[in-house]
């Protein structure tokens, strides 16, 4: 489609008329430049992945529903990883948050952020792989329609979300990937699910479920009372006897039943809660661990091979922070 100030690029023939001084240009081909052309490649690219089955559904993985290590391909300074831990720390403190660091844009970009891809699936460290970048134009986000990029998130085993862009930015890569994500923030919310949301869930379930049995209690005392009355009209009193014997031994089971499971509801909420006390970071750090952060980083040391002599770093206790200094390297 052909606009006013659009730049194109033409083939065809010139003819001169000498008498009247014209020069008229026969245009047999024409294309759009700069961005037109990108467009073009995006749209030839998008169909040779889409004929290899890159895009297909079948091939899309379910994303865990409680992840406990989210890798993050991305770069280091950008407001990507930031948004990211803010929302995963929110969500669930206990997950922990692998950054690869990578290049987003420019010569070899592309490459950094396979390779980054690559490792998570060779070292299989991790459940879910987040990768993104910030917004920006056609040409900033180009690396995220390389093919080396889009291959290596259709063939990672590790389920893939991708977040670039903003909301109405599209990529090859969002195509490929098992699910799209608006923005970094959204995409750490589809990652990391709510733990008080989780609590609050099994909660409801187990008052459902003794609600449930309370209701039944009631409809078997209610059968249980038409049956004496039956009793008492229509058999002689030797019968009746019996039949209240039979009754009693039938309440002493159903309260026997519904004790155990209501023991049982009580026994599993309570293991539930202490198991959600002792996951939490303020129980770890009470049991005499402590957390290193890093503050020229902004994460928290996962490998002491990271630190280098001379390095600063924040020392966390279950009742202070410490400021320490890396004095030497193994």
């Amino acid at each position: 489609k052909i606009t006013e100030g659009m730049k194109v690029t033409t083939r065809g023939r010139l003819s001169f008329y000498s008498e009247q001084g014209q020069v008229n240009f026969y245009i047999k081909e024409i294309s759009g430049d700069g961005l037109g052309n990108l467009f073009i490649l995006f749209e030839q690219r998008k169909e040779r992945f889409r004929q290899k089955g890159y895009f297909d559904a079948e091939n899309k993985k379910a994303i865990p529903a409680i992840p406990a290590r989210i890798g993050v391909v991305t770069s280091p300074t950008g407001a990507v990883i930031r948004d990211i831990i803010r929302i995963a720390r929110r969500r669930n403190p206990n997950t922990q948050i692998v950054l690869y660091p990578v290049r987003v844009q420019g010569d070899g970009a592309a490459a950094e952020i396979a390779r980054g891809i690559e490792a998570f699936n060779r070292l299989g460290t991790v459940h879910v792989l987040i990768v993104g970048r910030g917004g920006g134009s056609l040409e900033d986000l180009w690396e995220f329609n390389d093919e080396a990029v889009v291959s290596a998130i259709y063939k990672s085993r590790i389920p893939v979300i991708t977040a670039i862009g903003h909301e109405t930015d599209f990529t090859l890569a969002d195509f490929a990937a098992d699910l799209r994500a608006a923005t970094p923030s959204e995409a750490a919310e589809l990652a990391v699910p709510n733990v008080m949301m989780l609590i609050k869930g099994v909660e409801e379930l187990i008052q459902r479920a003794a609600g449930s049995l309370r209701h039944r209690l009631a409809q078997w005392t209610q059968r249980v009372g038409y049956l004496e009355q039956a009793l008492v009209l229509n058999g002689p009193r030797e019968r009746v006897n019996q039949y209240y014997l039979k009754l009693d031994n039938l309440r002493e089971r159903l309260d026997s039943i519904v004790g155990r499971e209501l023991q049982n509801l009580e026994t599993r909420s309570a293991l539930l809660q202490s198991r959600l006390t002792d996951l939490s970071p303020a129980a770890v750090l009470a049991r005499g661990y402590a957390a290193v952060y890093c503050p020229a980083t902004g994460c928290f040391v996962t490998s002491g091979k990271s630190l280098a002599a001379g390095d600063v770093v924040d020392i966390v206790f279950s009742d202070a922070t410490r400021r320490a200094e890396i004095a030497q390297e193994e």
